[in-house]
């Protein structure tokens, strides 16, 4: 089932948009209202891509074992590219 909920856009005038959405993304969203702003559903929308990235990077960082590294070792190797970069 799609929802329909409006998009209020404040600037110098009031311009009104109605968006299409699922119910999967408008409950995802944590949308609870038929009108939303338009910086409420930017920072939502935000927050997503957000967890999205993280959920990845933390993905990477399973697959190429970087979430097993402890922070002496990542401090080392910090340590190492600065010594390499400030020796050339």
């Amino acid at each position: 089932m799609v929802s329909t909920f409006v998009l209020t856009i404040f600037n110098f005038c009031m311009k009104t948009l109605t968006v299409p959405i699922n119910d999967y993304d408008f409950a995802n969203l944590g949308i609870n209202t038929e009108t939303i702003t338009f910086n409420e559903l930017k920072e939502k929308l935000s927050t997503e891509y957000a967890k999205a990235a993280f959920l990845k990077c933390n993905e990477i960082a399973s697959k190429t074992e970087l979430s097993d590294m402890s922070l002496e070792v990542i401090n080392a190797e910090i340590a190492a590219v600065r010594n390499a970069k400030n020796s050339n």
